[in-house]
């Protein structure tokens, strides 16, 4: 009785969410759950009974007692406690279960715990989030310790993000990362995309990701994070856990067994700094396995890879530090949700007062509104006080021994870097392990934000903030009694100060081993990376001291990794390539791009490893390095012989990139400038090859997402256009011959344009365009494969629904080498089913399937030829098919009109869940880099 009675009293203090009642054999409401009520208690309350009189009693208790919900689970005891325990543990029984959404949007749960390769372990760099991360939560569900953890590490711990702590900042982000997966899940690999988002440092990135990341696990796609520190798993090697995944959720669906669930990667902005070629050979593997992905990465705003000029990059949002008054107090209300539970909150008077400092604050020096709110929420600094000077305090204060410092110091730097630093690049002492007393002095170093990971094979240390490593560096240099006790005395600056303690790492012999050799390529690839054009600058007034520290690595790394090699290569170019911002003497300047070239060969001799810096990529630099060099050695005045040589190997490094994909944007770019080396070298041929120049450039513009390098294409263009002039434009040539019918051809498509700068193809006068469409079909350049090209892209461009003509172009270009593109060849596919010659064309699509799957491409199918039209090219043509026998697990039809290619189908779309052999549809076609699909009559045109 005394239980029972101290058990009611500790109901009525406790605020109880949901009271569960168990009620065994025939139903009946406790009376003390009524004398609760009478005294005013009340909660949701859920019965459980498996006697069928129960809901009658419900209700009519109810009568007499109101309550805000009442519930009933039609269960026993016994049956309800199973349940109960069953749900409760999955995914915290040791197993790994993924929620993953079925075809017709139902959460299904799929065991993923044996899903990982021992020899390639995924789950080593990349989390995957299970069910026990998605339930969600309250405010007052989360204690005050996770609240403050929360704000010192938003990594630490998926809690909050299920209590939606997260203040949603950029709202259509996560509407348009829906959308993305929408349009994946319904049109397949085409899809496949790479979301990115700007992000000012210290502007709440990584909290962003990760409550995007929880609500995309939580709408049942799967989604995997990747950990601090450098993810090392190859496109192949997640190609193949993501098949391993998609199929065990097929053997979960049944009937849906082949339908594929879009999944997500996550990457900070660390990942991928500086390897934007790495990624999207990562994105491209994935997309060749045939495997759905959304990738969403963040980079930094004044970064500007040029991998986004390819169709995959989508921008999802920019974060920065400049926060409005009002949203200042909206946030304010938000937080106090999380804060109030624990008699924390802050009045709107505090929130006022907090946003005028840190605007201040803003304006003073680096904007860090959010790294400021923190430490402010945490109780760890006052309004007027800055995180700087409490950081430095603290490091000066509570360390007293120099190896401890200097440990610290070296993860400050790393951190700038955004990068954790492994255990092995810590001071060595004889005594009580460094990472042991830095973890015994965490709690004294609050402020520091120290971060302590941890994965199956490494311990690492990272700051919670890249700001944190920046204000401790900052403040050392100014404190010189410090400074010099530590060995750095020479320092010149901050960022100086900042480069010397990354140098004393990057010369530890222990990254010569094989578990570090990631973090020794990144020294290359990003921390010492010279390049301002794209984001690299802040070492720039130390370059020789940078290249010198790149030379004083252990011999181990720079023998044998490609990457160390070349992005060490493409540092010395671009420092070579600069006259205005790195001076230095024409000698110097050789030197400098025949070191390049050398490390570049030397690359190319090494094997390439899966996933690593591919030829393409390599040859395209060593014919940037090679045409550096000749110009650079022709300003020396060195020997006209040594220049040509130069130029020759310039020319062959071109051709060989240009062979391996001369659909490639930047071979493109690369070949184009090899070309007009060539003719200002030698006026005979100047008119060919500034005509082959335009044709690339002015393709090249006609492609989504040239918009950023379009000022590098129409300078080309312009120097085309000189080159041609300078040969006397099309006064007095011969226009029987070869170079004057080409001449003047290209005088009339620029008759009355002074500049050609910013100036597509389209932008140029009509007049002018089929003036020249006109004299290129001249008889003495009627058979030149560039004229050819140029003509047909004028046909594209003027007289696009004439398929009759493009394909007579397209035909006539065949066979005709590298200048014959595979995009070409995919769009002469199209137009051989456009113009009811089907197995012509799919015998055209299957051999570039094959390409597809063996070299990287860059295609996509022009919206003119997206759907099969009719006669008069005015609207889509409607088919008619039977569904075909099949073997391999895909829905194919055979296409009367087609005269019975068998062409694949979504039987979902058809609103079929297996489609009957033998029976008939009606639809339309639309075609993908793949080949002809077939789609409902409902399907939207686009």
């Amino acid at each position: 009785m005394t239980r029972r009675l101290s058990m009611l009293q500790y109901l009525r203090r406790q605020s109880v969410r949901q009271l569960v009642v168990v009620v065994a054999g025939a139903f009946v409401v406790p009376d003390d759950l009524g004398e609760m009520w009478a005294d005013g208690y009340r909660t949701s309350v859920t019965f459980v009974s498996a006697d069928p009189q129960a809901g009658e009693f419900i209700g009519r208790w109810r009568q007499q007692f109101p309550a805000p919900y009442v519930d009933l689970v039609s269960l026993s005891p016994s049956e309800f406690g199973q349940n109960l325990v069953q749900e409760y543990l999955l995914g915290r029984d040791g197993r790994l279960i993924v929620r993953m959404r079925d075809e017709r949007g139902l959460l299904r749960t799929v065991d993923a715990t044996n899903l990982d390769d021992p020899e390639h372990p995924v789950f080593g760099s990349y989390e995957l989030l299970g069910i026990e991360t998605l339930t969600p939560l309250l405010p007052q569900d989360l204690s005050a310790s996770e609240v403050n953890e929360f704000f010192a590490d938003p990594g630490s711990s998926w809690r909050p993000y299920a209590a939606s702590m997260p203040w949603e900042r950029e709202a259509a982000a996560w509407d348009t990362l829906r959308s993305r997966l929408n349009l994946l899940d319904r049109k397949g690999t085409d899809e496949n995309r790479i979301l990115y988002v700007t992000a000012e440092s210290g502007a709440g990135a990584t909290t962003f990701l990760r409550d995007l990341s929880w609500r995309a696990a939580a709408a049942g796609y799967p989604t995997l994070v990747a950990r601090r520190g450098l993810a090392t798993i190859s496109g192949l090697e997640m190609s193949g856990f993501l098949t391993r995944l998609v199929n065990a959720g097929r053997e979960t669906f049944e009937a849906e067994r082949l339908y594929e669930t879009p999944c997500i990667l996550v990457f900070d902005q660390n990942h991928w700094a500086g390897q934007d070629s790495e990624l999207l050979s990562f994105a491209r593997e994935i997309e060749r396995s045939g495997r759905r992905v959304c990738i969403v990465l963040v980079i930094s705003p004044f970064s500007s890879p040029a991998a986004l000029t390819d169709r995959r990059f989508i921008n999802l949002a920019a974060l920065t530090h400049r926060v409005s008054a009002d949203q200042a107090l909206a946030l304010g209300k938000h937080i106090n949700r999380f804060l109030a539970p624990h008699g924390t909150e802050r009045s709107n008077e505090e929130w006022r007062a907090f946003f005028h400092s840190s605007s201040v604050d803003a304006r003073q020096g680096i904007a860090a509104f959010w790294i400021v709110l923190s430490y402010w929420l945490q109780h760890q600094i006052d309004l007027g006080e800055t995180v700087q000077s409490r950081v430095y305090r603290q490091f000066k204060e509570t360390i007293a021994d120099k190896d401890m410092k200097v440990a610290v110091l070296r993860i400050a730097a790393f951190s700038t870097v955004r990068a954790p630093l492994p255990d092995a690049l810590l001071p060595e002492t004889t005594g009580w392990p460094v990472s042991d007393r830095i973890e015994d002095a965490r709690k004294e170093l609050g402020m520091l934000g120290l971060l302590r990971g941890r994965t199956e094979l490494k311990r690492y240390w990272a700051m919670a903030h890249d700001l944190l490593g920046r204000y401790l560096l900052t403040a050392l240099f100014y404190d010189h009694e410090v400074r010099r006790s530590l060995g750095f005395e020479q320092a010149a600056n901050p960022e100086h100060l900042r480069f010397l303690i990354l140098r004393q790492i990057s010369a530890l012999p222990c990254l010569q081993r094989a578990d570090l050799r990631d973090v020794a390529d990144a020294f290359a690839v990003s921390i010492f990376k010279i390049d301002p054009e794209h984001g690299y600058a802040t070492l720039v007034p130390f370059w020789r001291e940078v290249l010198d520290a790149l030379d004083e690595m252990p011999r181990a790394i720079r023998a044998t990794s490609r990457t160390f090699l070349h992005h060490g290569a493409i540092s010395r170019r671009r420092i070579a390539s600069d006259v205005d911002m790195f001076p230095m003497s024409k000698t110097d300047r050789v030197k400098l791009l025949r070191r390049a070239v050398d490390d570049l060969q030397a690359a190319l001799r090494l094997e390439a490893p899966p996933g690593g810096e591919t030829d393409l990529n390599l040859y395209n630099s060593l014919a940037l390095a090679f045409h550096d060099l000749a110009e650079a050695e022709d300003k020396a005045g060195l020997a006209p012989s040594v220049v040509a040589e130069s130029r020759a190997a310039a020319r062959n490094a071109t051709r060989r990139a240009y062979s391996l994909s001369p659909d490639n944007s930047f071979v493109i770019e690369t070949y184009a400038r090899n070309l007009l080396s060539e003719g200002n070298a030698d006026e005979r041929i100047a008119a060919g090859k500034a005509l082959e120049v335009l044709t690339l450039v002015y393709g090249l513009l006609e492609r989504h997402g040239s918009e950023s390098r379009r000022n590098a294409l129409c300078r080309l263009a312009e120097s085309a256009f000189e080159l041609l002039l300078e040969g006397g434009g099309a006064s007095n040539v011969d226009p029987d011959s070869e170079a004057g019918a080409i001449a003047i051809a290209l005088a009339s498509l620029g008759n009355n344009i002074n500049r050609f700068r910013t100036m597509q193809l389209s932008e140029l006068p009509r007049e002018n365009r089929d003036a020249a469409a006109t004299l290129l079909a001249a008889p003495p350049i009627a058979g030149n494969v560039q004229a050819v090209k140029l003509r047909y892209m004028l046909a594209v461009l003027d007289q696009p629904l004439n398929f009759d003509l493009q394909l007579e172009l397209l035909q006539s270009l065949q066979g005709s080498g590298p200048a014959f593109t595979p995009q070409m060849e995919l769009e002469l596919a199209v137009l051989l089913f456009q113009k009811d010659r089907s197995h012509e064309g799919e015998r055209l699509f299957k051999g570039l399937r094959g390409k597809w799957r063996r070299g990287e491409h860059f295609v996509e199918v022009p919206r003119r030829l997206h759907w099969l039209l009719d006669a008069k090219r005015t609207d889509r043509r409607q088919v008619h098919a039977r569904v075909a026998t099949n073997t391999d697990g895909r829905a194919f039809a055979r296409i009367s009109e087609f005269q019975n290619v068998e062409v694949p189908f979504r039987e979902a779309e058809f609103g079929q869940e297996r489609a009957r052999p033998s029976s008939r549809l009606t639809g339309y076609v639309s075609f993908g880099h793949n080949g002809p699909l077939l789609r409902p009559l409902t399907a939207a045109r686009r």
